[in-house]
């Protein structure tokens, strides 16, 4: 559907935007953008949909065993999902600028291949190849550091998690312990479903700066 609606856009669009637009641009989005949303976005709506159920489950679960716990973990989440969110911002200004890279690399090839034979006419292959082998050092420094991030917020997701672990543990132990607001077996009960719940959270956060 998203190739068809481009098509008809190029059909449709007047010959003085293809003066200004340069067409390996246009096929930059009708190859690899097109093919990003097919690999990405599909298959993050999985995870949109199916976490965000269990997420509401484990939460009442949570809340029918102890409120006062539940409001300590509710003042916690919000600080991780700000940490988890900046990662998510990054990603999206570099996933930009990666789009714009390839556009313009797709548009060198097809300014070559359309003007080969005067690139051989004045013996410009040399001047070509090295413009296209800076570009393209450009784009794959770019694509690195989109991929470096994307493999650091699974880790960071993972330290967040634990590290909010470990702060419940001892708050909620201050609770066994002192003030006997919750007995230990419901504590380690309400462990078990606080862990279980992290991970459709952070599978729900993915989703989001994998979309972008």
């Amino acid at each position: 559907d998203v190739r068809n609606q481009i098509n008809r856009k190029i059909t449709e669009l007047p010959l003085s935007f293809f003066s200004e637009e340069r067409k390996g641009d246009i096929l930059a989005r009708v190859s690899g953008d097109v093919n990003e949303i097919e690999t990405s976005i599909m298959s993050s709506l999985d995870m949109l949909f199916k976490n965000p159920i269990l997420i509401l489950i484990y939460l009442a679960a949570m809340l029918l065993i102890s409120w006062q716990l539940t409001a300590f973990v509710f003042i916690l989440l919000p600080v991780a999902g700000y940490a988890m969110g900046q990662v998510g911002k990054q990603l999206k200004r570099k996933s930009l600028v990666g789009q714009a890279q390839w556009g313009a690399l797709m548009s060198q090839i097809e300014e070559t291949l359309s003007g080969l034979r005067i690139i051989k006419a004045f013996n410009a292959e040399r001047k070509i190849q090295q413009r296209f082998e800076a570009q393209n050092e450009t784009f794959r420094r770019t694509t690195n550091r989109i991929y470096r991030r994307q493999q650091l917020a699974h880790p960071m997701s993972e330290f967040l998690g634990t590290l909010m672990i470990v702060i419940v543990l001892w708050f909620g132990g201050i609770m066994v312990m002192r003030s006997h607001q919750i007995s230990g077996p419901v504590f380690i009960y309400y462990l078990t479903i606080l862990y279980s719940i992290i991970n459709p959270l952070k599978e729900f956060s993915r989703a989001g700066y994998n979309i972008p």
